[in-house]
């Protein structure tokens, strides 16, 4: 959809503090770059790469492109309940996991070159990749026992499986030769990639099933007992922990994509509305500011935040914010609820809950600079 046939949004530009505001007020209005219709797009996965994207939405992947919305190729996949989750290796494959499977593809023309059945299985998760190696998390209908797989990513085939002990376990993180997964019963657990072994094991607090992120020899997570938690990648050692008994600790939170790690600064989103900055080194926070109840997790780029949420009238707002400080630069205002997918220096990509994907110039929705 393009030209005066394309919807435009409500931006209100916000100078301190975000306030309910009720339709347009003084804000001006933003046109999307471009608009698609999309079956599911609410809980689509989108993974950009050299000017693709590639979605998983309803049943079906996807590769639009990035700078127009043009579909390149569809190709539907099976047993999809949601979206499928969707990782790439750059000119290798598009590698999506549905409720029960996964699945390799072409990156060029979309064709399935392999699909793997977790066997029993009630829930895949989004695979990750490294060192020639694809690795899944599932849990299994029949003993409730969680696992994590290493599949070639040239094949499909098992190269090794390991339960986790717990009956669920978050999805996988991959750096340094180590895959870190936390499991209910066990804690986070850091796997040898090459054989599966277990290398070191930290008890935790709490439940989550959000995916730890991997930086600087440290792995990030939050649980749902209001904790955020920061391990030596090396060790398992705790370096830190971030907690509040008021429940206002960022935490609480299942989203897989419910934390960003950006210039030595963690972004989290809480059940309790806000979006926090923790500082990384430490756990003490750099700022919070409110942005109703979230939906889908931040991503950051070029000193901006963005997150998206639905504000005190239930309206769907894309929020971007000043990566430093936290002010909210403008929202973008939508009848129902939306998901930040992807963003880069040049543009905003958007799932709103109307079945709509969209993407917004990045220029446009931090005036007068993130």
């Amino acid at each position: 959809m393009s030209g005066d046939g394309m919807r435009a949004r409500c931006v209100l530009p916000v100078l301190l503090v975000l306030t309910a505001m009720a339709g347009c007020g003084g804000g001006t209005m933003a046109r999307p770059l471009w608009s698609v219709p999309m079956q599911r797009s609410g809980d689509a996965h989108t993974v950009a790469v050299d000017g693709i994207l590639y979605v998983g939405a309803g049943g079906t992947v996807k590769a639009l492109r990035a700078g127009s919305g043009t579909t390149v190729w569809i190709t539907p996949v099976t047993n999809a309940v949601g979206s499928p989750a969707i990782r790439v290796t750059p000119g290798k494959a598009v590698f999506a996991s549905t409720m029960h499977n996964t699945y390799a593809l072409d990156p060029t023309h979309g064709r399935i070159l392999w699909t793997w059945t977790g066997p029993g299985s009630d829930y895949v998760s989004r695979p990750s990749t490294e060192g020639g190696l694809v690795y899944v998390s599932i849990t299994q209908n029949a003993d409730h026992v969680a696992t994590v797989y290493a599949l070639d990513s040239t094949t499909g085939a098992v190269r090794w499986a390991r339960d986790t002990g717990g009956y669920y376990t978050s999805e996988v993180a991959v750096a340094g030769g180590r895959v870190y997964v936390r499991s209910a019963d066990r804690g986070m657990l850091a796997l040898d990639a090459a054989s599966g072994e277990t290398v070191w094991s930290t008890p935790t607090t709490g439940e989550s099933s959000s995916p730890p992120v991997v930086a600087g020899g440290t792995v990030y997570f939050s649980t749902d007992d209001y904790r955020v938690w920061a391990l030596d990648a090396r060790t398992g050692a705790v370096r830190w922990t971030a907690s509040d008994s008021t429940g206002t600790t960022p935490a609480g939170r299942d989203d897989p994509e419910a934390m960003a790690l950006a210039e030595g600064t963690l972004y989290l989103v809480s059940n309790d509305r806000h979006l926090y900055a923790l500082r990384a080194a430490d756990g003490s926070m750099r700022w919070r500011a409110a942005i109703g109840q979230p939906y889908g997790g931040p991503a950051v780029a070029d000193g901006t935040v963005y997150q998206g949420g639905v504000d005190t009238e239930e309206r769907g707002t894309l929020y971007a914010l000043n990566a430093h400080t936290g002010v909210v630069l403008s929202s973008v205002t939508e009848g129902r609820g939306m998901e930040v997918q992807v963003v880069d220096r040049a543009a905003v990509y958007v799932a709103w809950y109307d079945e709509q994907f969209e993407a917004y110039s990045a220029s446009s929705l931090r005036p007068g600079g993130g």
